[in-house]
C-alpha cells in the first residue's frame, strides 16, 4: 500500500489541511462541551481533539522539516506516522469529520430547544409590542426593540431611564405630533402615524413593568361607540317628545269625539220633543228618558288629566278623601320619567280610592346601574278574579313601553303596580 507520505503534495497538503480544521473545531466542541450537562459530547469531543492532532503533529514536522532541509530519520514516532498507509490516513479524516458533524448537529439541536438569555432577548425583540423591565430607580434591566422604538418616537431620544421616560409621558412633554390622551396608570398616547398606544406601568417586586400595546381598532371602536350612543340619546328623545305629541292628540281627539256625541244626543232630544209639541207625535215616556240619559251625561264631570309638577297635589288630594300616603326614595330629576311616575301614581291613587277603599297607599322609588322603578301598592280590598286594565292603566304600559320600560300590575296578595324604566 502507498504511504501516505508517498502521495503527491497537492493531496497531502488537501488532506492536513482538513486535519488541521477537524482539529480547531473539535477544540471549540470540547471546551463547549463541558458546559452541558451530558457525558458523551464531554468525552467524545476531547477524543476527536486528540486523535486527530496526533495524525497532524508528524506530518506537520515533516512538512517543516523537508521546507527547512532536514532529516527527520532517527525519529521513531514521525516515521511510523510517515509510512501509515494514505488509505488509513484518509479513512481516519472522513470518520473524524463524521463524528464532529454528528456533535455540531447534537449542539444545534441542543441550541434550537433550550432558553437562555440570549433566546429570551431575541423573543422579546422580535415581538410587536413594547416591553421594558427596570428597578426601583429606573436603571433598565431589560428592554425591546419596540419599546425602544417608541420612546424615540414619542421623546425623542432611546430610553435610559424607565422612569424618567413614563414621567415625561405624563407631564406631556412628547414630540410635536404625539397628543397624550390620557395620563392615568394606563397612558393612551395618539402617535404621528394615526395610531394608539396603551402604556401601562406595574410594580412587581422590587421591579417595574412597563408595557406598551397597540390599540388604534379598539380606540376607533371605542369613540364610534360613544358617537353611537349620543345619537341613540338624541333620537330617543326625540322619540319621547313624539310620544307626548301623540298622548296629546289622542286626547284632544277624543275630547272632541265626546263632544260631537253630546252634541247629537242633544240635537236629536230637540227633535223628538219639537215633534211631540207640534205634532203630538211620539211617546212622552221615550222623550222624557232621553232627556234624562243627555242630563245624566251632562252631569258628569268631563275634565283634563291634571298634570302636576310634583306628587305633593295627589298627596293632598288623598289626604281629602281619608287615605294616608307613604313615600320611600326619591322622584327621578329626568323630566320624561317623572311625568311618567306622576301619572302612574294619580291611577294607582284613584285606583286605590275607587276599587280598593284603601285607608294607606304606599309609594317607593329605586333605581339601580340601569333603571328607575317605582311601585304603588295599597291595603285595600284584594282585586277580584274579573281583573282587567281599564283605559288608564292601559295608557300607562303604552307610554312606559314606549320608553323602553316595562309595567307589572300584580293582583295577589295585595295591588301592586310597578314601573320599571331605563336610566
Amino acid at each position: 500500500m502507498i504511504p501516505f507520505i508517498g502521495l503527491g503534495t497537492y493531496v497531502r497538503a488537501l488532506f492536513l489541511t482538513i486535519l488541521f480544521i477537524e482539529v480547531c473545531v473539535s477544540f471549540c466542541l470540547t471546551l463547549w462541551s463541558f458546559l452541558q450537562k451530558p457525558l458523551f459530547p464531554k468525552i467524545i469531543s476531547p477524543a476527536a481533539a486528540i486523535s486527530a492532532l496526533l495524525f497532524l503533529l508528524p506530518y506537520a514536522a515533516y512538512v517543516f522539516a523537508e521546507k527547512e532541509g532536514v532529516a527527520v530519520n532517527g525519529y521513531s514516532y514521525i516515521e511510523k506516522f510517515l509510512n501509515i498507509p494514505a488509505f488509513f490516513v484518509i479513512l481516519f479524516t472522513i470518520a473524524d469529520a463524521i463524528i464532529l458533524s454528528l456533535l455540531l448537529v447534537f449542539f444545534f439541536v441542543k441550541i434550537r430547544h433550550s432558553i437562555s438569555a440570549f433566546s429570551v432577548k431575541e423573543s422579546a425583540d422580535k415581538l410587536k409590542t413594547g416591553i421594558c423591565f427596570s428597578y426601583e430607580n429606573g436603571m433598565i434591566k431589560l428592554i425591546n426593540h419596540k419599546m425602544d422604538e417608541l420612546s424615540r418616537i414619542i421623546t425623542g431620544k432611546e430610553m435610559t431611564n424607565a422612569l424618567d421616560f413614563i414621567n415625561s409621558i405624563r407631564n406631556r412633554e412628547c414630540q410635536p405630533g404625539t397628543e397624550v390622551l390620557s395620563s392615568d396608570n394606563d397612558i393612551m398616547i395618539h402617535l404621528p402615524d394615526e395610531t394608539v398606544w396603551r402604556f401601562s406601568v406595574k410594580k412587581i417586586g422590587d421591579m417595574y413593568e412597563i408595557t406598551a400595546a397597540d390599540t388604534t381598532d379598539l380606540y376607533r371602536v371605542s369613540e364610534e361607540l360613544k358617537l353611537s350612543n349620543n345619537e341613540l340619546k338624541e333620537m330617543n328623545e326625540r322619540l319621547l317628545k313624539y310620544g307626548e305629541n301623540v298622548d296629546e292628540l289622542t286626547k284632544s281627539r277624543e275630547r272632541l269625539e265626546t263632544k260631537y256625541r253630546i252634541h247629537a244626543d242633544l240635537g236629536n232630544a230637540l227633535l223628538a220633543t219639537r215633534l211631540y209639541l207640534q205634532n203630538n207625535d211620539g211617546n212622552a215616556d221615550d222623550i222624557i228618558n232621553i232627556w234624562r240619559r243627555n242630563i245624566t251625561a251632562l252631569g258628569v264631570k268631563y275634565s283634563e288629566e291634571t298634570e302636576y309638577d310634583d306628587i305633593k297635589g295627589l298627596i293632598d288630594a288623598a289626604k281629602a278623601v281619608g287615605i294616608k300616603v307613604h313615600i320611600s326614595g326619591d322622584m327621578p330629576e329626568k323630566e320624561y320619567i317623572k311625568k311618567l311616575f306622576t301619572e302612574a301614581t294619580a291611577e294607582a291613587l284613584t285606583n286605590a280610592v275607587k276599587h280598593a277603599d284603601a285607608k294607606h297607599f304606599n309609594i317607593s322609588f329605586t333605581s339601580d346601574l340601569f333603571s328607575f322603578t317605582a311601585s304603588f301598592s295599597n291595603d285595600g280590598k284584594m282585586a277580584n278574579e274579573s281583573f282587567y286594565e281599564g283605559g288608564g292603566l292601559s295608557s300607562l304600559r303604552k307610554k312606559t313601553e314606549r320608553m323602553g320600560g316595562r309595567m307589572t300590575v300584580e293582583t295577589e296578595p295585595a295591588f301592586n303596580l310597578i314601573l320599571k324604566v331605563p336610566k
